[in-house]
């Protein structure tokens, strides 16, 4: 599970995603990522917040964005 450090960084990149914001989602998204890699790797894989930046990346989900 994803905890609260990284809970709020992933839920602002879910959040942003949403908004359209894909280069704001990114910065948040690995900032989760470099908290707990594994964790949000696993939730990211089925949220469907993040499809828009799944999208964005060739569906590339779950990884560090680059």
């Amino acid at each position: 599970d994803v905890c609260s450090s990284d809970l709020i960084a992933y839920n602002i990149a879910c959040y942003t995603a949403q908004l359209g914001r894909l280069d704001e989602c990114e910065s948040w998204f690995n900032q989760a990522m470099t908290i707990d890699e594994t964790s949000v790797r696993l939730a990211a894989i089925d949220d469907p917040d993040l499809q828009p930046l799944w999208d964005r990346h060739g569906g590339t989900k779950g990884k560090p964005v680059e």
